[in-house]
């Protein structure tokens, strides 16, 4: 048996737990990453605005990585990844579940705004806590499953997003797909360590 707690940790079988939290975590958010695509001129018809003006909604996404990458990592840093992986995960996933009361284009960019901001408290938490579980020769596996799950998430939603809207409206299958990255902080808040 290992000696310190360190490796206990590395060792534990509760690292596979926690690759599959960061996993559900990841498909659920990226759900919403490039969701709007599809949905854009049901998006600008609503709100009687250009087609450019909602891909305003997708690009303020990487504009909170742009502007808040480093802060995110030293907030990281600070604070410690498993408390900023939750932060993220509810600041990236509670906004999302008010897209029904999306009345005005800046409501919905702001919603979308909130979602980046989770987004980029994720990522450079994810590179410590994952140091802290795996061996070093099982760190590509596990980043590499993150990065799989996030891609999943985008294919789905872009593949379903379209139906459910015709069905229930956009801001109905936007909000339900919220709560399924609701769920998916939920579950690392509760079962994350």
């Amino acid at each position: 048996m290992p000696g310190n707690s360190m490796e206990r940790q590395q060792f534990s079988r509760y690292r596979f737990v926690i690759a599959s939290l960061a996993i559900l975590l990841a498909f659920s958010q990226g759900l919403h990453m490039f969701v709007v695509g599809p949905i854009a001129p049901l998006i600008a018809n609503d709100f009687q605005i250009a087609n450019r003006t909602v891909g305003l909604l997708t690009s303020v996404i990487f504009f909170d990585q742009f502007l808040f990458a480093i802060p995110a990592s030293v907030i990281v840093g600070r604070l410690g990844p498993k408390f900023v992986l939750g932060l993220g995960a509810c600041l990236g996933s509670t906004p999302l579940l008010i897209f029904l009361a999306a009345d005005n284009y800046y409501l919905l960019l702001g919603i979308r705004a909130c979602f980046g901001m989770g987004l980029v408290l994720i990522f450079p938490a994810l590179g410590p806590l994952y140091m802290q579980w795996f061996r070093a020769n099982e760190l590509p596996l596990v980043m590499g499953s993150f990065i799989i799950a996030i891609v999943l998430g985008i294919t789905a939603s872009t593949y379903i997003v379209v139906p459910l809207s015709e069905k229930l409206g956009w801001e109905v299958a936007l909000s339900g797909l919220g709560f399924v990255s609701l769920s998916g902080a939920l579950a690392w808040i509760l079962f994350g360590k």
